[in-house]
């Protein structure tokens, strides 16, 4: 049979011959490191500071917010699910989330509002503990790697050896 001469050029290459890019980080790795780092940095940071007490209310609706936040993400992970949006929509969100944290350091340094690590601490820890569970489960349950690229997951069967 004559090869398409219409294919992709990588239609021939098989996923054994492709290097893996360095830019690639396998999910599970990345979401079950920054687990425990935001779990033993909060701790170390409580030994040194006693905290003033969080305010429940605050605690919870973002808490609330990084389980939904969570949810979405572990739902896609499990669906294989590459969800891509675009990168103006991608830049702004970085830059409201950046923002948002310089604000609250800067508000708490100048004392123009005091506000307790434990309210960005523990929503922080529910969600990359939703993130590196979903990571782990669906990579054993479903044979493949979750790798994170640029913007998004990247799924390869875990039988192409890469």
């Amino acid at each position: 049979m004559l090869p398409n001469p219409y294919a992709s050029p990588r239609a021939d290459v098989s996923a054994r011959e492709l290097v893996e890019p360095p830019q690639w980080q396998r999910a599970k790795w990345v979401f079950a490191g920054l687990w425990l780092l935001l779990t033993a940095l909060p701790l170390l940071n409580a030994l040194l500071v006693s905290p003033s007490p969080p305010s429940m209310a605050v605690l919870a609706l973002n808490s609330a917010l990084a389980l939904g936040i969570g949810g979405f993400i572990a739902r896609d992970m499990w669906l294989l699910k590459v969800r891509r949006s675009p990168l103006i929509v991608d830049v702004l969100l970085y830059a409201t989330v950046l923002g948002g944290l310089a604000f609250l350091i800067v508000a708490k340094e100048t004392k123009f509002y005091e506000w307790n690590s434990l309210h960005l601490d523990v929503p922080t820890f529910v969600l990359m503990g939703i993130a590196a569970v979903a990571a782990w489960v669906t990579e054993a349950k479903k044979a493949v790697r979750i790798y994170i690229g640029a913007r998004h997951f990247i799924f390869i069967d875990a039988n192409d050896g890469l």
